[in-house]
């Protein structure tokens, strides 16, 4: 008796590199809000001798650091999660994928219009992502198994 195994289709490079773009932007996500709280238990610290030459910190208050620092954690999460579904090739992932992209996409191209050239970084990776997660068929039929 022979037995035939089926051909089994390995993971995409483009995935792996996707999936470690969020995972490094969790990374950097999580720096940001542990700054944002540090910010805050310094901006609540300060003395009235310091705050003088600070106003405009002092004045957005040490609530918007914390708030600020909140979000990055809930985006670090969102990111961390999306890029583990897109390691395992799970198609939820690739559709939250697409969906950040095309926002992605839509404010790199608002921030060229005002005159931002740093945004075409963001605007080829978007790019990129989308194509790859969206019209790349090798990479569609992946994650359709």
């Amino acid at each position: 008796m022979v037995i035939v195994k089926k051909k089994s289709v390995g993971k995409p490079l483009a995935i792996k590199l996707i999936s470690g773009v969020y995972f490094l932007a969790t990374f950097v996500l999580v720096i940001l809000a542990l700054l944002c709280f540090f910010g805050s238990a310094v901006l609540s610290n300060i003395s009235p001798d310091v705050a003088n030459q600070f106003s405009m910190l002092k004045s957005i208050g040490s609530g918007a650091f914390i708030f600020s620092g909140i979000m990055f954690l809930v985006m670090a999460i969102a990111g961390f999660f999306v890029g583990l579904g897109l390691f395992k090739l799970q198609n939820w992932a690739r559709i939250v994928a697409l969906v950040f992209a095309c926002l992605g996409l839509i404010s790199s191209a608002s921030y060229i219009f005002r005159g931002d050239l740093m945004s075409i970084i963001s605007l080829v990776i978007n790019g990129a992502i989308g194509y790859y997660l969206y019209l790349n068929k090798k990479t569609v039929a992946v994650f359709k198994k």
